[in-house]
Order: structure tokens, then C-alpha cells, then sequence
């Protein structure tokens, strides 16, 4: 599933579910330079959470949110951290 940022053309996220390969690791990758490169962010999402959707905020630039098999997630820093939404 990739999400294009709202703020930015170069922007966008992806997020990865394997668990029919038996992998519940969470992966959450981003560009900034439209595809060329990705990079992994998953810092403070945990395994068994594999992904199902990432979503950034159409009015709050850098907040994003990952919703897992077992919770949802929100960054506020475009992705590089994420804590668990209470």
C-alpha cells in the first residue's frame, strides 16, 4: 500500500505486509526523492505488528499514522518515531 504525502510530490510511504510469508515485522518505508531511494521507518513500531495501512494527516505535515493487526501507530516527525495511539 503507498501513500503519497499531501505536502510534497517527492514524498511518499509504503507500507509492506508479509505476513503470509510468516514475517510479522512491521515495515514502513518512505522516499523523498520520488521512488529513486527508500528508507526503512519503523523506529518504536514492535513485532508481532505487521502493517496494514499507512495514512499521513492531510492538514498536519509529518504526522502520520500506521495501523497494524494489533493497534494503531502515530508519528509526529514524518515517520521517524512512532509510539503506540492510547
Amino acid at each position: 500500500m503507498i501513500e503519497a504525502s499531501h505536502f510534497d510530490p517527492a514524498v511518499a510511504y509504503a507500507a509492506v505486509d508479509r505476513s503470509r510469508l510468516d514475517d510479522q515485522t512491521p515495515y514502513i518505508y518512505r522516499t523523498r526523492d520520488y521512488g529513486a531511494t527508500w528508507q526503512l521507518v519503523t523506529d518504536g513500531l514492535r513485532a508481532p505488528s505487521f502493517l496494514r495501512a499507512v495514512r499521513e494527516d492531510p492538514q498536519s505535515k509529518g504526522l502520520l499514522f500506521a495501523g497494524t493487526e494489533f493497534g494503531v501507530y502515530v508519528s509526529w516527525d514524518d515517520g521517524d518515531t512512532g509510539s503506540p495511539c492510547n
